[in-house]
């Protein structure tokens, strides 16, 4: 954390709490991936299911067919979500922590990435509650970048 304590704009405290912040939403991030992965045909998701399904097919409850289909995209989405989690649990502990500039433009562009193609996949099909979700997750993780990005200088460093 080099250079930080120097930065009298923002104190150390205030870096530290985002640091966490962004840590915490890389666990989040992981475990609702995981979840998605092992119970996303149970209770635990009817809100999303009800909510995608009545997109599709003019219903909250789907066939068995359909389940199991929404069964492996799910498990699919969600443990690519647990993989994204946890590279960005580690981004931000090591590089990120040192305060390493490609760091907080990795993060920033995969969330965008991310972003920009889901939610405009999601937006074309109607899925709007995925839509607000995902707007929910970019400001939870967008907040935190904006306001650390004076502690980055403009070093590269590998």
């Amino acid at each position: 954390m080099k250079g930080v304590i120097k930065n009298p704009v923002f104190p150390v405290k205030n870096y530290m709490f985002w640091f966490r912040w962004l840590q915490i939403s890389a666990v989040f991030i992981t475990l609702f991936g995981l979840l998605m992965t092992t119970f996303n045909h149970t209770s635990a998701f009817s809100l999303m299911n009800r909510n995608i399904n009545s997109v599709f097919f003019n219903s909250d409850t789907v066939g068995i067919n359909i389940q199991q289909f929404q069964g492996w995209v799910y498990g699919v989405t969600g443990a690519v979500m647990a993989g994204w989690g946890i590279m960005l649990f580690c981004l931000i502990t090591n590089a990120f922590r040192d305060l390493s500039l490609w760091s907080w433009y990795c993060i920033l562009v995969s969330l965008l990435v991310w972003y920009v193609a889901d939610t405009l996949t999601s937006a074309l099909y109607k899925v709007t509650f995925n839509v607000v979700l995902n707007t929910v997750l970019l400001i939870i993780i967008f907040l935190p970048l904006v306001l650390t990005r004076k502690y980055f200088s403009n070093k590269k460093k590998l």
